[in-house]
């Protein structure tokens, strides 16, 4: 086996943890999520370094903010086994949905993405 390891530690900036804050008022909005998938505690604020790598390291590394594991809730992942509560693909939908018309409206406060949001209405 040969390579390295690639992925740098995924530590959020200013937007990122303005995006961490966007989903703990979503959950705040909507309630918690079902299933018990919200985090620890009922808030996406609390930051933990993991040790994990994941998509998010390399999103991060390159300026975009980014919170994991708000896909569907499911399990044995990555085997023949895998399944997924089809529920919560509707849950997780209207959660990103909030956020995503927060962006839209150039009111998310990440201002880098807001600034651009509006620039592409402008146009």
């Amino acid at each position: 086996m040969h390579g390295a390891v690639t992925s740098p530690p995924k530590r959020p900036d200013a937007d990122g943890r303005r995006l961490i804050e966007l989903f703990d008022e979503v959950d705040r909005a909507v309630g918690p999520a079902p299933y018990g998938v919200s985090p620890p505690g009922g808030s996406f604020g609390t930051w933990r370094e993991t040790g994990g790598v994941c998509d998010g390291n390399k999103l991060a590394a390159a300026g975009i903010p980014n919170v994991d594991t708000c896909g569907p809730v499911g399990g044995e992942l990555h085997s023949e086994r895998e399944w997924v509560a089809l529920d919560s693909l509707i849950d997780r939908a209207r959660r990103a949905a909030m956020i995503l018309a927060r962006h839209a409206r150039g009111t998310s406060g990440l201002s880098r993405f807001d600034r651009l949001g509006n620039n592409a209405a402008d146009g």
